[in-house]
């Protein structure tokens, strides 16, 4: 202990010492809501900085482009905007959609509603993307990029509601795929992503085409897909159920089908030609009354590597009268669960265990000539499917 001169010498010397520690800073500047016009777009994006909310307000009908820039986390409240020309995102990083109408571009509408090139961590939630009654434009198209998280989105009256090339550490789930006229999505030469609690309903196939509630392409001369995960996804009526068809040699490795519902007309509930490694599991595929084939099943490249188990099969062909059988959602949790989508989006793929979209009457018209008896009970299905219990004590790590 230091008393008299020396010690006061000393407490003079250490308050020196923590003064010179203590540097004044500027105050941290507070995020700013920004609102963008139609008319403002320019000023509102050199405006707008990291942490702001980008708010877009109004009737939007030219194309809308950001590029070339890390947004550094903005968010884009877009639930008071519809756009009717398109958005193009090329080259743009950490930027977050929520809410407003989009409509595909072009002059005859057979553009995209949103295209995203070369980016990442780029997300679009709450939003509606709807054709222009035609059903020949596109919804999203998500090319050359990597963690983007789709969630909670009504794709309506598309030709294809959502597409994904080349893209990696993805997450797509609870989305609504309704009256399409090809393909709910497509998934092509992309690699660890996760695909849940996704519905296919009221689709009616364009001429020439047999939709798919979600389809899957291996590039030729590119790596096969891997460790793509499609769970507990709904899909009903007059299209094929989840489908990977490929043009070259195989379809994927890794792949992992749980917990899918699959009630169609067509015979191609699950099909993967070619996947190795893959799994299928508590899968559950249904023939509906007005289906000319049996609902299946199949996989080509058994014995390398492929698992079954616990997926059932119900033919009710003829049957009008007959009661579907009540939905089960897989507890599987995928090896890159959390890892995967958007950094500025909940990660959690099973946040939603109950997936919007269930079967109504309004999803037989134009489908199903089926008597009375059959539409009430289809309609009774779709109330006791909305209120299905959690299934959370069968939960599983994948390998």
């Amino acid at each position: 202990m230091l008393d008299g001169w020396a010690g006061r010498t000393a407490q003079a010397g250490m308050a020196v010492v923590l003064a010179a520690m203590v540097v004044p800073t500027a105050p941290a500047r507070a995020a700013a809501v920004v609102v963008m016009t139609p008319t403002t777009i320019r000023a509102a994006l050199a405006a707008v900085r990291p942490g702001d909310t980008l708010r877009m307000e109004g009737l939007f009908t030219s194309a809308i482009l950001f590029r070339n820039r890390d947004f550094g986390g903005v968010r884009v409240d877009a639930s008071a905007a519809i756009i009717t020309a398109g958005l193009r995102l090329s080259r743009v990083h950490n930027l977050s959609f929520t809410g407003g109408e989009w409509r595909p571009g072009g002059s005859t509408g057979t553009g995209d509603a949103i295209r995203v090139e070369d980016s990442s961590h780029i997300s679009f939630a709450d939003a509606t993307m709807t054709g222009r009654g035609t059903r020949l434009g596109n919804g999203a198209r998500i090319i050359r990029s990597s963690f983007v998280t789709v969630r909670d989105n009504l794709f309506d009256g598309l030709r294809n509601s959502l597409i994904l090339g080349t893209t990696t550490d993805s997450l797509v789930t609870a989305n609504r795929y309704e009256n399409g006229g090809e393909d709910g999505m497509k998934i092509i030469d992309s690699q660890r992503m996760i695909v849940s609690h996704n519905s296919c309903t009221g689709f009616a196939p364009l001429a020439g085409y047999h939709p798919d509630c979600i389809q899957l392409w291996s590039a030729p001369n590119k790596p096969l897909q891997s460790d793509i995960y499609i769970l507990n996804n709904y899909a009903f009526g007059a299209q094929q159920g989840l489908a990977s068809f490929d043009p070259w040699q195989l379809s994927g490795a890794r792949l992992t089908f749980a917990g899918n519902y699959v009630a169609t007309s067509s015979p191609h509930s699950i099909t993967c030609l070619g996947c190795i490694h893959s799994r299928f599991e508590d899968n559950m595929l249904i023939s509906l009354p007005q289906a000319p084939h049996r609902a299946m099943m199949k996989v080509t490249g058994a014995g390398t590597g492929n698992v079954f188990a616990n997926n059932d099969f119900h033919d009710l062909r003829g049957q009008f009268g007959a009661t579907l059988p009540q939905r089960t959602l897989s507890g599987l949790i995928p090896s890159i669960a959390f890892a995967v989508g958007s950094s500025w989006e909940e990660r959690n793929h099973a946040l939603h265990e109950e997936v919007a979209g269930m079967a109504t009457v309004d999803d037989l018209s134009g489908v199903v000539p089926e008597p009375a008896s059959w539409t009430m009970l289809m309609l009774g299905f779709g109330v006791v499917g909305s209120r299905l219990r959690r299934q959370r004590g069968r939960r599983r790590v994948a390998a």
